[in-house]
C-alpha cells in the first residue's frame, strides 16, 4: 500500500521549489530527469555527484560509455549499470531520489554507525542491481509508510505502488541469487546489503514475522559467507569463551572489510533489539558478536576520557552485547541441568542468582563495571560539551544515549548479586526518562511526516517505563508522549505501542483487568488485550499483529 510522491506534504514542498528555477534544456540527463539545475560540469556534473546519483551523461555525449572523473580512481571500482528498464525510467529515479533524499536519511537517525547508510549504500551498493532493485522497493514501501495516517491516503494509489514493491522485491531476490553463487567481497557485500534493506522493507510494512525471518536469513548468510566450516560450530555453541572466528574473518577481507564489519554491527544491533522485544533468541548473538574473545573481558580505562559520541554509543553498544549474550549462556545453562528440570517454568531473579557459579559470576563482574566505568567517564564528557554550543544533531543523539544510560541504571541493581526488589528500584529512575525524550521531540521541531528509524535508540525505553508503572498519571504521559514521537524504530513503532498501553487502561477501567501486572512485556500485553477485542488496537496494529504470528 504506497501512495504517489506527489501526495507527500514534503514533495509538494519539493515541488514548489523545482517552479522556481529556469526550465533544464542543456544540463545532463539524470537532472532533466530529476528536474534539477545541472551546473553541466563535464564529464560528470557535480550536482549529481554531490547527491550520491549515478551521472548519465548528457544528449552530446557518446551514449555507450560512462566517463570518469580524473584523479579519483575510487570512482573507476564502482559496477555502473544501465537505468533499470522494468518501469519508465523517470518512475524510478523518482523513487530511487525518495530512497536517498529521504528513506536513507531517516533510517540514520539513530545513534548507531551511520556509514553504510551515508556512504556504501548511496555510492556504490546501489549501482548493482539487486541492491538497486530492494532500495527502490523500499522506498515505495516508506511513500506508503508516510502517508497512511495522512489526508492524502489513497486507496487506488496505494494498491499502484504496492504491486511496485512486489515487483521490485522479487527482482531484487532475482539477480541476488547470481550474487551469493559468486561469493567474492564485492558479492558478498551486496548480498548482506540486500539482507538488511529486506529487513527494513518488512519493518516499515509493519511484517515484523517476515523481517526476523530475513534477519535469521541474513546472519546464516554472513556466517556462511566469511566463515569457514570447520570454524563455524563454535560461532553457535553457548559455552566457553565467546568465539572471535566470524571477526577474524571479517578482518581479513581486505578492501571490502570496513563495510561488510558496518554491516556485521547493524545484524548485532537488530538481534540485541528482537531480544529486548521477543524475550526470545532470534539469531545467536554469539554468532555475531563484536565483542573481544573472552566474554567480558574488554578493557575499559576508566581513566581514558569518551572523545566522541559515537565512541561513547559504541562501547555502550560491547557492553550491551556483552550482557544480553553472559544471560544467554549462562541461563541456557542453567535450564540444561538436571537439577533444574523440576524448577517451575518461571523462576524469579533471586532464584537464578543462587544458581550462578563463582565463575559466572566473576565474568558478570566484569561486565558489571564495564558500564559503570563507561557511565562515569560519559558524565564526564557531557559535562565538558556542555561548555560549548553544539548542533541539534549531536544534542538529540546526546538525549538519546543518555536515555540509555538511564535505563541501564534502572536495570541494574547498585550491587551485582544483591537481588533487592528491582522494579521498585527501575520505577524511580525510569520516572526520569521522559524529560530526556520530551527534549528528543523538541530538537526534533515540528514535522509533516511520521520517521522511520533502523535503529531503537527511544521507544523500547519508554516502553519499558509504561509496563512496569502503575501510576495511571505516569501512564498517560507516556503514551502522549509515545504519539508526538511518531515513530518507527525498527520494529518499535511508537503508535502502535500507545495504542496497547491506552487499551491496557481500558482493559482495568471496564473490565477491572490489570494486563501490566503480568510478567510478559509489550507483546504479551498486546496478546492479551486483542484477544479481549478492544477497539482502540487497530486491525494494523503491527505489535499486535507480531503477537498473533509468533510463539511468545
Amino acid at each position: 500500500m504506497v501512495r504517489t510522491v506527489d501526495n507527500l506534504p514534503h514533495s509538494q514542498s519539493m515541488k514548489r521549489r523545482r517552479a522556481r528555477a529556469p526550465r533544464v534544456r542543456t544540463g545532463c540527463k539524470t537532472c532533466k530527469i530529476r528536474h534539477l539545475k545541472c551546473d553541466e560540469a563535464k564529464p560528470t556534473c557535480h550536482r549529481c555527484c554531490q547527491d550520491r546519483v549515478k551521472c548519465d551523461g548528457y544528449d552530446l555525449l557518446p551514449q555507450t560509455s560512462v566517463t570518469h572523473h580524473e584523479g579519483h580512481p575510487e570512482y573507476n571500482t564502482i559496477q555502473l549499470v544501465r537505468p533499470i528498464q522494468s518501469l519508465p525510467t523517470d518512475t524510478q529515479d523518482l523513487y530511487f531520489n525518495h530512497a536517498v533524499q529521504y528513506t536513507i536519511q531517516d533510517l540514520t537517525d539513530s545513534t548507531i554507525s551511520t556509514s553504510f547508510w551515508t556512504d556504501s549504500l548511496p555510492r556504490s551498493l546501489s549501482q548493482i542491481e539487486a541492491t538497486r532493485y530492494a532500495l527502490v522497493a523500499l522506498a515505495a514501501a516508506h511513500i506508503d509508510f508516510l502517508t497512511q495516517r495522512t489526508d492524502n491516503y489513497n486507496a487506488a494509489a496505494a494498491a499502484k505502488h504496492e504491486r511496485f514493491v512486489v515487483l521490485h522485491y522479487n527482482l531484487a531476490i532475482r539477480h541476488l541469487q547470481p550474487l551469493l553463487s559468486k561469493a567474492t567481497p564485492e558479492d558478498a557485500e551486496a548480498a548482506l546489503a540486500c539482507c538488511i534493506l529486506f529487513i527494513c522493507l518488512e519493518n516499515v510494512r509493519g511484517r515484523y514475522a517476515e523481517s526476523l525471518k530475513h534477519l535469521q536469513s541474513g546472519v546464516n548468510l554472513l556466517v556462511s559467507l566469511l566463515v569457514p566450516d570447520s570454524q563455524r560450530h563454535s560461532l553457535t555453541t553457548r559455552k566457553g569463551r565467546l568465539p572471535v572466528a566470524l571477526h577474524q574473518a571479517i578482518s581479513s577481507t581486505g578492501q571490502r572489510k570496513r563495510t561488510i564489519d558496518h554491516i556485521a554491527v547493524l545484524f548485532s544491533r537488530l538481534s540485541l533489539e528482537t531480544h529486548i522485544l521477543t524475550d526470545n533468541e532470534v539469531v545467536s548473538l554469539t554468532t555475531i558478536s563484536r565483542v573481544s574473545g573472552e566474554l567480558g573481558g574488554a578493557e575499559f580505562c576508566p581513566s581514558k576520557p569518551i572523545m566522541t559520541l559515537d565512541a561513547a554509543r559504541d562501547e555502550l553498544h560491547s557492553f550491551e552485547i556483552a550482557h544480553d549474550i553472559f544471560y544467554q549462556q549462562t541461563y541456557s545453562s542453567i535450564k540444561s541441568r538436571a537439577s533444574y528440570a523440576n524448577g517451575r517454568p518461571r523462576q524469579q531473579p533471586e532464584c537464578f542468582l543462587t544458581l550462578f557459579s563463582e565463575n559466572d559470576k566473576a565474568i558478570y563482574q566484569q561486565i558489571y563495571q564495564q558500564f559503570w566505568q563507561w557511565s562515569a567517564r560519559f558524565d564526564q564528557y557531557m559535562v565538558e560539551c556542555a561548555s560549548y554550543s553544539r548542533p541539534s544533531k549531536d544534542l538529540s543523539d546526546a538525549s538519546k544515549i543518555r536515555l540509555l544510560q538511564k535505563t541501564w541504571i534502572a536495570i541494574l541493581d547498585e550491587e551485582p548479586w544483591t537481588f533487592s526488589g528491582q522494579s521498585t528500584t527501575a520505577l524511580g529512575v525510569l520516572d526520569e526518562l521522559l524529560p530526556d525524550v520530551e527534549s528528543i521531540i523538541d530538537l526534533r521541531g515540528p514535522s509533516s511526516r511520521r520517521l522511520f528509524t533502523f535503529g531503537a535508540d527511544v521507544v523500547p525505553y519508554i516502553t519499558l517505563a509504561g509496563c512496569l508503572t502503575e501510576d495511571l498519571g505516569l501512564l498517560q504521559r507516556i503514551i502522549r508522549v509515545l504519539k508526538l514521537l511518531d515513530r518507527r524504530e525498527g520494529l518499535w513503532d511508537s503508535r502502535d505501542i500507545a495504542e496497547i498501553f491506552e487499551a491496557s487502561i481500558t482493559a482495568r477501567a471496564e473490565l477491572g483487568v490489570n494486563i501490566r501486572r503480568s510478567n510478559g512485556g509489550i507483546l504479551h500485553m498486546a496478546k492479551s488485550l486483542s484477544a479481549m477485542n478492544i477497539p482502540s488496537i487497530s486491525p494494523n496494529n503491527s505489535i499486535a499483529l507480531l503477537a498473533r504470528n509468533i510463539e511468545l
